[in-house]
């Protein structure tokens, strides 16, 4: 008999670099209805090292967060931790604002415009 490791490694991403301000720590993010992931994103488990908040207006899609699926719905407020293991399932066209910052920011005392 052989011993198997069966430790299955899920990516985490780190927070992109705002379009606007580029900072790495804080970002605010519109979509008008678009669908804003990439095709080889979709069925691969993943983390994301930062916090997630979304109000979806308009649109949905089918996620799953640590194993259990979530229909998102219009005129809903969606978060979630760095912890979390996200699944992209189904994506159709959103409206929607999201904000996304990490630990880091959160650890600040003062905030630079």
């Amino acid at each position: 008999m052989y011993a198997v490791d069966t430790e299955i490694v899920i990516p985490k991403y780190p927070l992109a670099a705002d379009l606007i301000t580029g900072s790495q720590m804080f970002s605010i993010n519109k979509a008008d209805c678009s669908v804003n992931y990439f095709k080889q994103d979709f069925l691969v488990p993943h983390r994301k090292d930062y916090y997630f908040w979304a109000f979806v207006r308009q649109g949905g899609s089918r996620h799953w967060i640590d194993m259990k699926p979530y229909e998102l719905k219009a005129d809903t407020f969606y978060f979630t931790i760095p912890p979390q293991v996200h699944l992209k399932e189904e994506a159709m066209p959103l409206t929607a604002t999201s904000v996304a910052f990490t630990e880091e920011f959160l650890a600040r005392k003062k905030i630079v415009y």
